[in-house]
């Protein structure tokens, strides 16, 4: 079952290594092929950068972005006893001049 669990961790990270050169080659070949002359060339040396450090820059950006900031604000919102709660319009309703002198 370890074996079992390792490979399924280890597909799932290809997979995603995978998935994210394959979205950013679509991208930049359909969806942005438009803006291909105003955009940098990534040279080979540059891909072959993305590719060989992704696997450690994925989960120190996650932990950086994602789990650094979460428990950064929640340091926060623990820390500061001047935050207050604002209540948002809860509907948006038009009212025309007919219905505004009506209320007053």
């Amino acid at each position: 079952t370890k074996t079992l669990i390792v490979c399924v961790l280890a597909a799932s990270l290809v997979y995603g290594w995978l998935k994210v050169f394959v979205r950013e080659l679509l991208l930049r070949k359909f969806i942005l092929a438009h803006r291909r002359p105003n955009m940098q060339r990534m040279s080979a040396f540059n891909w072959i950068c993305l590719f060989v450090t992704y696997p450690v820059l994925c989960p120190l950006s996650s932990a950086i972005f994602n789990t650094a900031a979460t428990w950064r604000m929640l340091f926060h919102a623990l820390r500061n006893t001047g935050l207050k709660y604002v209540t948002a319009p809860k509907e948006f309703r038009a009212v025309n001049s007919e219905e505004r002198a009506l209320r007053h």
